[in-house]
């Protein structure tokens, strides 16, 4: 049973125990896993962008589909853990490295190791991140300004953590100025009521004669007092009764 096993496999990949026949010829290991590995990456490939990569179905997937269609939608850079892992292996290795060479005769290059080579690593962590950080500030950047996904050299990925908006400062309140009183209106004065017109008498009518009041007797006037004669030559005036000027001896009589 297990010899035809063993020849059922030989069919194949060739000589199970191996990769060369007893022979030492190839017997053709790993073709027909490639021909199978290519055909079920399709499948899954398919698989993948009818079930999780579209929008629609993101609120359905649990945690580990979630976290597939994140990894492959790149919404984060692996590279940055990636080097961030290796920056702290080989900043302790250092460390421990250059601890263990304190004791013997390699005591200064420990002690220059443990001092400069966590400086070092460093140095060469930062040379690296920084073309990382420039790709982050130029998606950042390009998302502010509303840039199109389309547009961008990653196609929207790497989309960078929303930082909380500040919240809104209330305006002080200003004080409200009073409204100017208005000057106090002299009250409307009572429309006068009009009088109906008398109605109009017919003409055919004799209008009677108004009564006259009676007149008064016209009163006689007191003669008017005479006036104060003086003389014609000297112009004295003159007692009453004298014939001649008291002044000038002039007869006035």
């Amino acid at each position: 049973m297990a010899v035809k096993l063993l020849n059922g496999l030989a069919l194949f990949g060739g000589n199970p125990y191996g990769g060369y026949g007893s022979y030492g010829r190839s017997g053709g290991a790993g073709l027909w896993q490639f021909i199978v590995g290519i055909i079920v990456g399709l499948v899954l490939t398919i698989l993948l962008y009818v079930l999780v990569f579209p929008e629609s179905r993101k609120a359905s997937l649990n945690g580990f589909f979630q976290f597939i269609k994140d990894f492959f939608d790149m919404k984060y850079l692996l590279i940055e853990k990636i080097l961030k892992f290796i920056y702290v292996l080989n900043t302790m290795t250092v460390i421990s490295v250059g601890f263990f060479l304190l004791f013997g005769r390699t005591f200064v290059s420990g002690l220059l190791m443990i001092i400069f080579g966590p400086i070092v690593q460093r140095i060469l962590y930062e040379a690296v991140m920084l073309g990382i950080l420039l790709v982050k500030n130029t998606i950042e950047i390009n998302n502010k300004l509303g840039g199109s996904k389309e547009g961008s050299a990653f196609g929207g990925s790497f989309s960078m953590p929303k930082k909380p908006a500040p919240a809104p400062v209330a305006p002080a309140a200003t004080p409200v100025q009073p409204a100017p009183q208005a000057a106090p209106t002299a009250p409307a004065q009572p429309a006068t009521p009009i009088q109906p017109a008398a109605p109009s008498q017919p003409v055919s009518q004799p209008v009677a004669p108004a009564p006259q009041a009676p007149t008064a007797p016209a009163q006689p006037t007191a003669p008017a007092a005479s006036a104060p004669k003086v003389c014609p030559t000297c112009g004295t005036p003159l007692e009453a009764g004298a014939i001649f000027c008291a002044a000038c001896g002039t007869k006035v009589q």
